[in-house]
């Protein structure tokens, strides 16, 4: 069965946007609009719960921008998502943390984009310092970027090779005998 090999990133993104939507959902009943507090803090300054509703794009940059900008979160989630797609299609989830991090990633674009198509903004709530606050969306395709470029630097090779780390290859310094030849493994390609 084909689609088996996208299960992984599947529940992945499944559980990605049923965290992030019910994380927001709780924090608007608790300290959302309407709330005598909005910012409730686990660390002084350093770390807060906080309700935000991010009108920008990343990070809350250029919130309140009119037009072109109104549409551009919307537009960046929707070519983020086909791009995953193509990513996808591609087979560049021949790894589990792979498809991890592109489960992560789909699944932060999509609870984002679902914030922003039902209500016009992302709802943030978590503060660290001064850093923008962000949310379990936020958070998700952060670590699942991170995480995929962890993996493709580490599978590939510079000279375009894939690394098989994973299976048994002599040691790089192992000299080897054939046909009365010294022969060295660890010889730049």
């Amino acid at each position: 069965m084909p689609f088996l090999r996208y299960l992984p990133t599947g529940l992945i993104t499944l559980v990605v946007i049923a965290l992030d939507q019910a994380t927001k959902r709780a924090i608007v009943e608790w300290i959302g609009p309407g709330a005598v507090e909005d910012r409730w803090e686990l660390a002084g300054r350093l770390l807060a719960l906080e309700y935000v509703e991010n009108t920008g794009v990343a990070f809350g940059m250029f919130a309140g921008w009119t037009g072109l900008v109104s549409v551009l979160p919307i537009t960046m989630a929707a070519l983020l998502l086909v791009v995953l797609v193509v990513l996808l299609r591609a087979d560049l989830n021949r790894s589990l943390a792979m498809q991890v991090a592109l489960g992560a990633v789909v699944g932060g674009a999509v609870g984002n984009l679902i914030d922003r198509l039902r209500a016009g903004y992302v709802i943030d709530f978590i503060a660290v310092g001064t850093w923008p606050k962000f949310n379990i969306a936020d958070s998700a395709i952060t670590v699942g970027v991170a995480v995929m470029v962890i993996t493709l630097l580490r599978d590939n090779q510079p000279d375009g090779t894939v690394n098989e780390a994973s299976t048994a290859q002599p040691s790089p310094n192992v000299f080897t005998i054939s046909e009365g030849h010294h022969e060295r493994n660890d010889i730049a390609r």
